[in-house]
């Protein structure tokens, strides 16, 4: 039963937090920038606490509304959204040309959170989110391959949302800007868009409390988001390493 709850706590899903598994750890996240600028590392909060109905998933707090033995209703908060996914950016890390651009923030969002299984191997997650430059949602699926007692493999895909206010904020260019910058000729208003991502997380439990994981993935996006003069390219790769303690 120990190796299960192990396990299970490796793969982050809704049966962990049932058993009581308290995680804290932190990754390392290379990433391809979205932008034509600088690729970015970031630091990833691998961090799963409860007490009650209260929770923190990463760094989003959040509040369990609902809940069946495979399924749970949150309210979540993300109070810095758009950073750990690479939309945040300043004119300093952008090429030569693009370098006068506006700087993107993260932001501040609220919304609804929904934790689901399939099955003991297939986990999922919904969630919709508010903010003052936009909204979005996501819906991710993650299947769970036991290899032994130690080593787990996750594979991941998920499609997300992105409303116009979103990805105008994100991705728009505007006249003032393109004024400002030498290799953009042109302004750009964002319209709503999608995006669709894979990836696979490899862990391997050290001991009991502490395991190590890699991973590897890449999110394409939609031709509203790529046809920005400011975006690099259609999609971004993304890898990492991390570290996390379980008690």
């Amino acid at each position: 039963m120990k190796n299960r709850i192990l396990l299970m706590f490796l793969a982050l899903s809704t049966i962990a937090a049932a058993e009581g598994i308290q995680t804290v750890g932190v990754a390392g996240n290379y990433s391809t920038s979205i932008y034509k600028g600088k690729n970015q590392i970031r630091p990833l909060p691998l961090v799963n606490l409860n007490y009650n109905r209260f929770f923190i998933k990463g760094l989003k707090p959040g509040f369990t509304l609902y809940e069946e033995p495979q399924f749970k209703l949150n309210a979540i908060i993300d109070p810095l959204a758009g950073y750990f996914d690479g939309w945040t950016i300043k004119g300093s890390d952008m090429d030569d040309g693009y370098d006068e651009l506006d700087t993107r923030k993260s932001q501040f969002m609220y919304g609804l959170d929904v934790d689901f299984e399939f099955s003991e191997e297939v986990i999922g997650n919904i969630n919709y989110l508010f903010g003052s430059k936009g909204s979005k949602g996501e819906l991710s699926l993650t299947y769970i391959i036991p290899v032994n007692e130690r080593l787990v493999i996750l594979p991941s895909a998920g499609v997300k949302y992105y409303q116009s206010k979103w990805v105008d904020y994100y991705t728009g260019v505007s006249s003032e800007e393109v004024i400002k910058n030498t290799k953009i000729d042109k302004t750009h208003k964002g319209k709503d868009s999608f995006s669709a991502s894979a990836s696979i997380t490899v862990e391997y439990a050290v001991t009991e409390q502490l395991s190590a994981n890699t991973f590897v993935g890449v999110e394409y996006f939609g031709d509203k988001i790529s046809d920005s003069p400011i975006v690099k390219d259609n999609h971004r790769v993304y890898g990492g390493i991390g570290i996390r303690y379980s008690f």
